[in-house]
């Protein structure tokens, strides 16, 4: 879950671990882990989020309702 904490956006992994989403560009912030980038559809809202980690990259995760 990514949410919003404290007036920081926070990824919320599991109990133990929340990560503070530290902004680099538009839509895109780094976290201790690794980077992850937003992307929008054309009427601006939010479509999926693409995670980069040392193991993997590019891993998608599309929002669901």
């Amino acid at each position: 879950q990514v949410l919003l904490k404290d007036g920081k956006l926070i990824m919320h992994r599991d109990p133990k671990a929340d990560y503070t989403l530290i902004p680099t560009y538009r839509d895109g912030f780094n976290f201790p882990a690794g980077t992850l980038h937003y992307e929008r559809n054309k009427q601006n809202k939010i479509i999926h989020v693409k995670v980069y980690v040392s193991r993997a990259r590019n891993v998608s995760f599309i929002k669901v309702r």
